[in-house]
């Protein structure tokens, strides 16, 4: 096993590898035992570590990237020849293991940005650095971006004759420097770019956007986490990662397929798309039919008028900044 990890850190990024040092070196041994023999481990050992993991309030989602890295590990070791995960079973978390917010709820989230953008003081404290509350908003509802990734996006990634943004690089895990990282699984993406985004962009700005420099991941999630208690709306794993879940959402009302949003996200495989968003599809099945059998309209996310004087206060600002 140290060997693998060993592999791993030089030939991944570092999420990736304190992931798999989390399950295999963290969670692993300490319950099968450090000479433990790979070709004895089997289905029934790893399904009572699995069951361990739930019963001790690990997320669904944790658990089962947990068995992945696992699963991974016992193919590398044996040559795949022996492959214990097969079978194991994982509870199925529903609709619920995907967070994401509805449209009455984006408009608490709208309001709570523009309420902490006219009241705050941005030079002081642990909010010292942000820009805008709203254009760090709409930056994670219009990309579908990790929070890593929000905070090594720079103006010059778009593409607005495209439509689209180029994901090349991520914050580093706090306490790893202030270099920039590879993408998880290194491999850069293009992903479309929502309308509501738009009425935000300056293309006349250059460097960073959430922030005049590099935030760290902590900051940055922290950033996000005051606009969600502003809005009322924290809640079990409401945080950044739910402007990411809800871009899928409406990419997919919007008309987007599975396939096409699983290049937007990153995902290296469709079986995460679908298995997160595929129950999506059946509600927006359902609203394609309504539209055509009864004739009702559909309705995209607009940007209203008090949205664009935000926008045009929050590049006003970034270019004050920058002078």
């Amino acid at each position: 096993m140290q060997r693998y990890l060993a592999q791993i850190e030089r030939s991944r990024a570092v999420k990736t590898y304190l992931n798999a040092h989390a399950a295999l070196a963290v969670q692993l041994v300490p319950v099968l035992g450090a000479d433990a023999e790979v070709d004895t481990i089997d289905r029934d050992m790893l399904q009572s570590w699995v069951d361990r993991l739930v019963a001790q309030g690990y997320a669904i989602g944790t658990v089962s990237q947990y068995l992945i890295v696992a699963g991974t590990f016992f193919r590398w070791r044996t040559e795949g020849a022996h492959t214990p995960t097969i079978g194991v079973a994982i509870p199925d978390p529903g609709e619920r293991g995907v967070q994401l917010w509805t449209d009455d709820e984006l408009e608490a989230l709208h309001n709570a940005a523009d309420t902490l953008d006219r009241s705050a003081d941005f030079g002081t404290g642990p909010r010292a650095g942000v820009r805008s509350y709203r254009l760090l908003l709409e930056l994670g509802l219009a990309t579908g971006c990790r929070a890593a990734e929000l905070g090594a996006l720079e103006w010059s990634a778009f593409n607005a004759a495209e439509r689209t943004v180029r994901v090349r690089l991520q914050l580093p895990p706090d306490g790893y420097g202030k270099e920039l990282q590879p993408l998880k699984g290194r491999t850069n993406r293009t992903a479309l770019v929502l309308p509501s985004w738009w009425a935000f962009h300056d293309a006349d700005a250059r460097g960073p956007i959430v922030a005049a420099s590099r935030p760290s991941h902590r900051s940055l999630s922290y950033w996000c986490e005051q606009i969600i208690n502003a809005a009322g709306l924290k809640r079990d794993r409401q945080n950044a990662h739910s402007f990411r879940h809800t871009y899928a959402r409406l990419c997919l009302e919007m008309g987007a397929r599975l396939e096409e949003l699983q290049r937007f996200l990153g995902h290296a495989s469709i079986r995460t798309t679908e298995s997160s968003y595929g129950w999506l599809t059946e509600q927006r099945a359902t609203t394609l039919a309504r539209a055509r059998i009864y004739g009702e309209g559909i309705q995209f996310v607009r940007v209203d008028g008090k949205a664009r004087d935000m926008a045009q206060r929050a590049r006003k600002s970034l270019r004050r900044t920058a002078k």
